[in-house]
């Protein structure tokens, strides 16, 4: 048979319009041939039969026209665009949809639909693997486009979609039935032209009956059914894909606010936990200070009581004193004849100053105690603020409450000790005991002085026992987690590990820590000779320490407080009474007021 001009190759004749004589597509529905060769045979020799009739009829009537106007052309010009699609484009850019081998990037969902509706029945499969590629992109990129696609599909046919039980069947179905629609409606579509703008049609049907007669010869088709089930499959595979990405970000989303709504409330828990500790430590150095205060207010009202009984004791010294001078001027003007009466009445006034002496000796015996207890009081008070200020980090430190309140005291004197001599330019703070004992000059006479003691402007001797060293700072206490004792003899010292001691021979300046010590190593004593160490034991205790800075920076002599033994001074002898009075001269009142004395320990009770 005679292929029409501008047909492409393989493609399948058109079939003639208008013509009840032709075969009927309703013969082959009884038809007993199940083969899919021998249907597509069938089909190819209707068609062929279609294009005869056709031809046959258009170009009989091309050739009357042309004889009657006289025309000379010859009759394949007259016949050479019989099946041009009308409102067809420039050959130059319009292709046959048998040819297509990729899809424009400019059609949408729809019309891609339509291609593969086209090439579904007998298309090559070039043209439909990249129609159905694409399809497949289009469906999972447009959810919306093809959800309106599908929905148009329901209403069109919703009695073949009413009994699809699953969304492929639905899909599967919804395909096969537009294809069935557009075949039905334009069956010429072999020589269907494409571009970039879409497709460019033949002329629709004319009769319901002849659509809906194409459209179940397309029905017919087991290929085309095949070919909507596996794209249906594909489609639905795409949605599950986009489907499952859309659920896992929606996943991921409520997983990232659940995150940050747990993360927010964390926050504030622990907000709210901290202004809560922040409250109760704020309260807790409130009632510290406060008990500070009064601690520091009794102090005070007790170091007045002090000053106002060595007043008046200065007093009463001075009233005895000029009693025993106007008894000393009675007696030598009196003699050994002197009155009786007289004498009482002295003896009288004396014990009675003696008495109001001794009362005033008790009440400053008491007020002492006082003191002592109050001072007690006082650096324990210290002690549980500076923990507190450690702990919560809210006051500075700064100088003991025994300082503030100017307490000079000196610590006991201890004597005939040997002396470590210790480095303070490059030893790290913390490194003295509160209990390490330094000396001190002031006019010409040595005292010692207890770490503890010490606060900004108190001077020490430096280790050549010739320079003075004023502290630079107020002392600061620490906690030390261990101790090192260092034993040369009679020379006892305890420090941390990372203080620095004078090691080797007087001429050299070797500074060595403590924990890095060992029996046999010669450290440097006061007395400037070196001393083999006989001990060292580290101990694992929580000790307080003293951060002290001394200006200028020199080696200072310091060593341990050592362990005293207690004991008692000399017993006073009672008085001998004797009876009567004989030739000896009775017992004047200057004895009882030499036995009267103020104790030579009052200086430091007072600063």
């Amino acid at each position: 048979m005679v292929r029409p001009r501008g047909e492409p190759p393989g493609a399948t004749p058109p079939r003639p319009r208008g013509s009840d004589s032709l075969p009927q597509p309703e013969m082959l529905r009884n038809s007993s041939v199940r083969g899919s060769k021998i249907e597509a045979s069938l089909f190819q020799n209707l068609r062929a039969v279609q294009v005869s009739f056709a031809l046959c009829r258009k170009g009989h009537g091309v050739l009357e026209a042309c004889v009657q106007k006289g025309s000379g052309r010859r009759l394949r010009d007259s016949t050479r665009g019989l099946h041009a699609p009308k409102c067809a484009m420039p050959q130059t850019k319009a292709k046959f949809l048998v040819d297509l081998t990729a899809v424009p990037a400019g059609w949408p969902l729809a019309t891609v639909i339509d291609a593969f509706a086209r090439l579904a029945d007998c298309g090559p499969d070039r043209a439909l693997q990249a129609v159905s590629r694409r399809l497949v992109e289009l469906w999972a990129s447009q959810p919306a486009e093809a959800e309106a696609w599908l929905s148009r599909c329901r209403g069109r046919f919703a009695k073949e979609l009413a009994g699809k039980a699953t969304r492929q069947e639905e899909l599967g179905e919804a395909l096969l039935r537009h294809g069935a629609a557009e075949y039905g409606e334009y069956p010429g579509w072999c020589g269907w032209r494409f571009s970039e703008a879409g497709f460019q049609r033949e002329e629709p049907c004319g009769s319901a009956a002849e659509r809906g007669r194409w459209a179940v010869v397309y029905l017919q088709f087991s290929r085309t059914r095949t070919r909507c089930r596996e794209l249906a499959e594909r489609l639905a595979a795409a949605e599950s894909q986009e489907t499952a990405r859309k659920r896992q970000k929606l996943e991921e989303e409520t997983e990232r606010r659940r995150l940050e709504a747990e993360l927010q409330k964390a926050q504030e828990e622990e907000c709210r936990e901290l202004r809560n500790r922040l409250a109760a430590a704020e309260a807790e150095v409130s009632g510290k200070t406060a008990e500070l205060q009064a601690a520091q207010s009794e102090s005070a009202k007790c170091k007045e009581q002090c000053e106002e009984l060595a007043t008046r004791a200065a007093a009463a010294e001075s009233a005895v004193a000029k009693m025993r001078q106007e008894l000393l001027e009675v007696q030598a003007s009196q003699g050994e004849s002197g009155q009786p009466v007289a004498k009482a009445v002295l003896r009288d006034r004396c014990e009675q100053l003696q008495q109001q002496l001794a009362k005033a000796q008790g009440q400053m015996q008491v007020c002492w105690e006082e003191k002592g207890m109050q001072k007690q009081r006082i650096r324990e008070l210290e002690h549980q603020l500076f923990e507190a200020t450690q702990r919560n980090s809210f006051l500075p430190s700064g100088a003991t409450v025994a300082r503030q309140l100017g307490d000079g005291s000196d610590s006991s004197v201890l004597s005939n000790a040997s002396w470590f001599t210790v480095s303070r330019g490059t030893v790290k703070p913390h490194c003295f005991m509160t209990d390490a004992v330094f000396k001190r000059r002031s006019y010409g006479a040595d005292s010692f002085l207890m770490g503890r003691d010490l606060q900004k402007g108190s001077q020490v001797v430096a280790g050549d026992d010739v320079t003075i060293l004023e502290v630079a700072k107020t002392p600061e206490i620490c906690e030390a987690s261990e101790v090192v004792e260092l034993r040369a003899g009679d020379a006892v010292l305890q420090v941390t590990s990372d203080h620095l001691v004078k090691t080797g021979e007087p001429d050299e300046s070797v500074y060595r820590a403590a924990g890095q010590l060992q029996v046999g190593d010669h450290v440097m004593l006061d007395s400037g000779e070196a001393a083999a160490l006989t001990s060292v034991a580290t101990r694992r205790m929580d000790r307080q320490v003293l951060k002290i800075q001394f200006e200028p920076d020199l080696p200072v002599a310091v060593f341990s407080r050592p362990t005293c033994i207690l004991s008692l001074g000399h017993k006073r002898k009672p008085p001998i009474r004797r009876g009567g009075r004989g030739a000896k001269v009775p017992r004047s009142a200057d004895d009882g007021l030499d036995r009267a004395s103020i104790p030579d320990t009052i200086n430091d009770y007072m600063d």
